[in-house]
This record gives C-alpha cells, structure tokens and sequence, in this order.
C-alpha cells in the first residue's frame, strides 16, 4: 500500500471535489432523483467504463478489467435500489472505491470497497452475491467484504446462506489480525456516507436520524479508523484522513 501522489497533493476542498466530480459522471448515465433508475445495459457499460477510467487516472497501476468485474457486481447488488437522499445507490459504493484508488490501495482492497454493502444490503440474494464474489473476484476479497459486513446471526440461515460456510469465515474474520486494508475501506465509507448528508436536507423531519446516525457511527468507527491509516501511511503534513472526517462531522453537525 503506497500514497499516491495525487492524494500527496490534495487539499481536503480538492478531494471533496473529485468525489464529487465522480459523482456528476455517473448520474450522467445512471439518472439523478427524477430520472428513471435502472438504467439500459449498454448504459450500464459504459457508466462502469467511464467510472473505471477514473480510478485508473489516478491509480495508474490498477487493472481495469478486474476492477470492472468488481464494478459490475457491485452493479448487480444494488441495482434498483436508491438511499435516503434519493440517489441511486451505485453512486456510493462507487464513490468509495475511487476513494480507495486515490488512495494507491491494490486491486483486491477496491474490489471489496466496491462490494462493501453487497452482501448486507442483498437479502435473500446474499448467498448468490456471496458466491459470485468468491468466484470472480477470490478468497481475500470475499474476507475483506465480510470484515465491513453486519449481519445479524439470526439472518444468517433467514437469507440463504450455507450456515456453515459463512460461520467458518465470519470465525475466520474475528480471529484475523486487525487490517490496515479494512481500515481503508471503512474510512473511504465513512467519507462517502458524510459527504451524502448534503442531500438529506429535505423531506420529513430533514431526515434528523440519518444524520445524526451517520455523525454518531463516524465518531465511534471512522475516526479511529481514520487516525490508524494515517499512521500506516505515515501522513503527519497537509493531508490527514482524520482531520478530514472531523471537518465533514462538524460540518455535518451544524447543517442539522
């Protein structure tokens, strides 16, 4: 895992601009609120070619047709389903993946980030997009995106999953050494989810709980993530992870 020099050079205002920049590229394809979610096939392709050509704008070293395969499926996962400010839900785990390529993170560590919601948020789909990752994307994919999974153990046999298999790896993840990886992709998802909170603005009670649970879940997890990866990557100048989560948190409290 090494810094790249974009994230070297960016100021926080630049790289809430490049998110955000990611962002209008793909409700160019996909639709915004109003427009009409899914989108074609050949729409598809070509909004998972243009996101990809952005990872590897600044992450050069990234193969992207790996990095495709893990778009398509974290496609195929949410596909159809929206968030609470209304966007498709796509634009988020996209989002933290291009997060996790400014970072320099590998191939397999921006997979997960693009899969990270996958099996948690697909129901009864969770063992079919459990094997599929397994499959396409490998084992320590597949490890990485059960380490940022929630789910309750009374779902597990609810949901289709093979009881037995999933036991035996969610009791290999907690007994797994903690991972600076994990710790990437929690932050890059934390980022995402706070900057998010702009559009939770209107609507019944301006979404008061979302927002106040997205602050809540950043200071017990993200910030301490976010202070651990800046130790892993040595950041002690212009740029720190945590300082920019404690900027978009108080941000996030006094728009409330």
């Amino acid at each position: 895992m090494k810094q790249t020099t974009t994230l070297r050079t960016l100021s926080f205002d630049g790289l809430e601009t490049r998110i955000l920049s990611l962002s209008e590229i793909m409700l160019g394809r996909i639709g915004s609120k109003e427009q009409k979610y899914p989108a074609k096939p050949f729409e598809i392709s070509l909004l998972i070619e243009e996101v990809v050509a952005e990872y590897t704008k600044v992450n050069p070293f990234l193969d992207a047709k790996l990095v495709s395969e893990a778009a398509r499926i974290s496609y195929e996962a949410h596909e159809g389903y929206k968030r609470k400010n209304g966007l498709p839900y796509i634009v988020h785990p996209y989002q933290v993946g291009y997060i996790l390529a400014l970072m320099g993170m590998d191939f397999e560590t921006i997979a997960a980030g693009l899969n990270h919601d996958a099996i948690e948020k697909s129901g009864a789909g969770r063992k079919n997009i459990t094997e599929k990752i397994m499959k396409s994307l490998g084992e320590h994919v597949l490890e990485m995106v059960l380490g940022v999974t929630r789910i309750p153990d009374s779902e597990i046999s609810l949901s289709g999953y093979d009881c037995d298999t999933m036991d035996k790896l969610l009791r290999m993840m907690k007994e797994k050494k903690p991972d600076a990886r994990i710790d990437a992709i929690n932050v890059a998802d934390g980022i995402s989810n706070l900057l998010s909170m702009d559009g939770l603005k209107a609507g019944p009670n301006n979404f008061f709980d979302e927002r106040m649970k997205s602050i809540q879940n950043s200071e017990l997890y993200v910030k301490p993530a976010a202070s651990r990866l800046d130790n892993t990557f040595g950041l002690d100048g212009n740029f720190r992870f945590y300082d920019f989560v404690v900027l978009l948190i108080q941000r996030g409290r006094t728009s409330i």
